[in-house]
C-alpha cells in the first residue's frame, strides 16, 4: 500500500511542478484547484497538514520540525500514515534531517581546528528564534 500512496504522491507532486514551470497566468486558480481537490487526502497526513496550516506564522516552525527529525508518520486514519512517510521522504524532508548531522559534522571539525582558541559560534538561538527543547544542553555534554 505505501508504493501506491507514494507512487500517487509523487506522480501529483511531479504534475503541479510540470504546470507551475509552464508558467501559466492561471497559476493561482490552478493553486486554489490542486488544493481544493487534494487536500482533504493529504491533510489526513499530520506533517502535511501542519505544514499547510502554518503555525507559528510559517510552515518551518519548531514542532514542525521536530516531527520531521523523529521521522515518525502519523495520521487520521491508514491513508494518513502513508501520506505522511511519503512526505517524510521527499528531498525537502531529507535535507531537513540531514542538516543536524552537518552542522554537527562542521561545529567539531571547526573546535577540532581551533582548539588552543576562542571560537564565536552564532546559532539561531542567539538570534533568539529557536525555542528551547530538552536536546539544547551546552554543546560539550552532547558530544
Amino acid at each position: 500500500m505505501q508504493t501506491r500512496v507514494t507512487t500517487a504522491c509523487d506522480a501529483l507532486s511531479e504534475q503541479i511542478r510540470v504546470h507551475s514551470q509552464a508558467g501559466s497566468p492561471d497559476a493561482d486558480e490552478m493553486g486554489a484547484f490542486v488544493h481544493r481537490e487534494t487536500y482533504p487526502y493529504l491533510g489526513l497526513s499530520t506533517l502535511v497538514d501542519r505544514s499547510c496550516t502554518k503555525p507559528r506564522g510559517h510552515a518551518g516552525d519548531y514542532l514542525t520540525l521536530q516531527m520531521v527529525y523523529d521521522d515518525q508518520p502519523d495520521g487520521v486514519r491508514r491513508l494518513g500514515s502513508y501520506i505522511d512517510r511519503w512526505f517524510l521522504g521527499i528531498p525537502a524532508s531529507c535535507a531537513v534531517k540531514n542538516r543536524r548531522q552537518l552542522l554537527r559534522d562542521i561545529i567539531i571539525d571547526t573546535a577540532n581546528a581551533c582548539r588552543d582558541r576562542p571560537i564565536a559560534i552564532t546559532s539561531p538561538i542567539d538570534r533568539g528564534i529557536y525555542r528551547s527543547t530538552p536536546a539544547d544542553r551546552p554543546l560539550r555534554e552532547r558530544f
